[in-house]
């Protein structure tokens, strides 16, 4: 043996790297003390795990069996190429844990260059496996966790969701005694009576009842907004004592409107949380100091040039644009601040909207926001909402004092017998006679007994028998039935479900007199 050969063992054999030599033919030339190691084998043992009847078998990262021509080895001598960074699971008898190893295989070449061995290198990679394997059962039990806690709050969403909508229908089945009966006891009373204004309140506050229930609804995703024209002015006058009641005691609230004021189409619920929401933020940046808070509309047409300051969903055409103006007299804003002022939830009371979803609603409106602040100067919020040239202005609805409108019978269905009281009493007073039954078995009998009805006021929502079966039996006794259908839930979506099937109006509850005489055409 040479020197350069003893001198390569001596360094083969003292490699802190486990190594082995293969021949082209496939037998072991030599193994060292790592490698040995590594595999917790004696040289003997190694040897002859590799003979005949081999004592280890190898597979990939999947699992999978290699053959000896998937083996690292073999494809280094057939390419005469190295490969590096190769991973395999080495499984031994008599051992439970399998070994991790991760192999380079470079050929040896003779004195012609070509190949006639191969140096496979091993490094055990066990533990790293272990570990990265623990980890990913660490990860993967989060996750497990976190989509158990996603479905549980999902539950308990669907859960608040179907005991909202039963308490909806109650609610709404209440609300509309409360406004039916206050414009009952409105008609019956003289014009200027001392009791007309403490009955005006409360049926401007149970809209408000109203419209609170329906946002409840939303969020709940019990019914959609709708859209209806807006006059930004009477809204505002219609929320001023909320507001004031609403806000910091040591704030003077002042609302400034300019006349005449169009029209834009939103859904009013949306308009009030977002009203509600910027004069909710003006009183939060005081302070609890002694401030004001100024609300202000006009109309003025833009430039294109002077929609560039303000935020929407895209670039705001010029044309002509409803404006509200909400200002105080706060503590400001810096530039920071002011940047990412519209992806915090405001104020950090946690009331109103948030500024987030004020600004959701403007955009979909296809408005825009503008932001003016310092600090110690304030902060003014300038909304932008475009003018519907298509909606038409809102004439005065007329309401003709005990004026009869129709003649006939009216089969009025409903499970709450104040509600059957309130509608029975509105519909007489519209010149109606009014027949009522509290389920759905009890209207078809009384609808055989006789042909004249003038239409049916259908409940959706009862027991036993539920509005929607009741209408289809109803269609089957008189294709040509009219009926109205009432309920709490959103009148589009109720329309949608009765969509084609004949129905003569969608009633949503609660209603008044202008509403019922509406719907009766």
């Amino acid at each position: 043996m040479s020197d350069f050969e003893k001198g390569f063992k001596t360094l083969f054999q003292n490699m802190e790297l486990g190594a082995y030599l293969q021949s082209a033919d496939g037998s072991m030339v030599d193994v060292n003390h790592a490698a040995l190691t590594t595999l917790g084998m004696t040289r003997e043992e190694f040897l002859a795990s590799c003979g005949t009847q081999p004592r280890w078998r190898l597979t990939g990262e999947s699992g999978d069996d290699l053959s000896p021509d998937q083996h690292p080895a073999t494809i280094a001598l057939r390419s005469a190429e190295e490969v590096h960074d190769f991973v395999v699971v080495i499984h031994q008898e008599g051992k439970p844990a399998p070994v991790w190893v991760n192999l380079n295989a470079i050929p040896v070449r003779d004195r012609g260059g070509a190949p006639d061995a191969v140096m496979v290198t091993l490094r055990d990679i066990s533990q790293l496996r272990r570990l990265e394997q623990a980890a990913a059962v660490t990860t993967a039990e989060r996750e497990r966790e976190h989509k158990q806690l996603q479905l549980q709050h999902v539950q308990k969403l669907e859960s608040l969701g179907v005991l909202a909508g039963g308490i909806a229908h109650d609610f709404n089945n209440i609300l509309t005694s409360i406004m039916g009966n206050t414009e009952l006891a409105l008609m019956q009373l003289t014009p200027g009576a001392p009791a007309c204004e403490n009955l005006h309140r409360v049926e401007r506050a149970s809209h408000r009842a109203a419209a609170l229930l329906k946002q409840m609804l939303f969020y709940l995703g019990k019914g959609p907004f709708s859209s209806e024209p807006i006059d930004l002015n009477l809204l505002l006058e219609e929320m001023a004592e909320m507001l004031q009641a609403a806000i910091s005691k040591k704030a003077t609230l002042r609302l400034e409107s300019s006349r005449p004021l169009g029209l834009f189409s939103a859904d009013p619920v949306q308009m009030r949380q977002v009203v509600m929401n910027l004069v909710l933020n003006a009183s939060e940046s005081l302070r609890n100091e002694v401030g004001k808070i100024k609300i202000s509309t006009s109309q003025k047409h833009y430039q294109q040039e002077e929609l560039a300051e303000f935020r929407g969903s895209e670039e705001l055409a010029p044309g002509s644009y409803i404006r509200l103006s909400v200002s105080d007299t706060g503590y400001g804003m810096d530039k920071e601040t002011r940047a990412r002022f519209f992806e915090r939830l405001f104020p950090d009371t946690g009331r109103g909207l948030g500024m987030a979803a004020v600004m959701g609603v403007v955009r979909g409106l296809r408005g825009g926001v503008r932001l003016q602040s310092d600090v110690g100067k304030g902060s003014t919020f300038t909304l932008l909402f475009p003018v519907d040239e298509d909606v038409p202005t809102a004439a005065p609805t007329t309401k003709p004092d005990g004026e009869p409108m129709g003649m006939g019978p009216v089969l009025l269905v409903d499970d709450e017998e104040e509600v059957c009281q309130l509608v029975g009493a509105m519909l007489e007073r519209l010149g109606y006679e009014v027949i009522t039954a509290r389920d759905g078995h009890s209207a078809l009998g009384l609808y055989l007994q006789r042909d004249d009805y003038a239409f049916v006021m259908l409940d959706l929502t009862m027991p036993v028998m539920d509005g929607e079966e009741t209408y289809e039996q109803l269609r089957g006794i008189d294709p040509t039935v009219k009926v109205i259908i009432t309920s709490g839930y959103s009148e589009k979506e109720v329309a949608r479900r009765f969509e084609g099937k004949g129905v003569k109006g969608v009633l949503q509850k609660p209603f008044d007199m202008d509403a019922l005489r509406k719907v009766i055409g």
